[in-house]
């Protein structure tokens, strides 16, 4: 996720929910504002409608706005693989940090 807060992050402000496929190198960003969960949670199933393909699983970094109960619930109720990266390594999210 990025947020579009210029130099202060106090207030609201207009977040990027973004997705890459790193088959197709295919990037995709939902803007929502603020950080409620629901509206993240509501731009991940928005853009996964849009998708040309059938995802297979998600990767998230380890940021706790974006690793929740119903993430992780819905990516069982889905049956979408769910891994994360490891903490304090950013390479492992190289190809969605080389599109931000």
């Amino acid at each position: 996720m990025v947020v579009h807060c210029g130099s202060s992050a106090s207030g609201e402000y207009v977040n990027t929910v973004n997705t890459t496929d790193i088959s197709y190198g295919r990037w995709e960003g939902e803007a929502i504002m603020g950080r409620p969960q629901e509206y993240r949670f509501r731009a991940l199933k928005e853009t996964r409608k849009r998708a040309p393909f059938e995802w297979k699983g998600l990767d998230s970094d380890n940021d706790q706005a974006f690793i929740n109960q119903i993430l992780y619930k819905y990516c069982q109720r889905e049956k979408l693989e769910f891994t994360r990266s490891r903490p304090n390594r950013k390479d492992d999210n190289a190809y969605i940090e080389q599109k931000n």
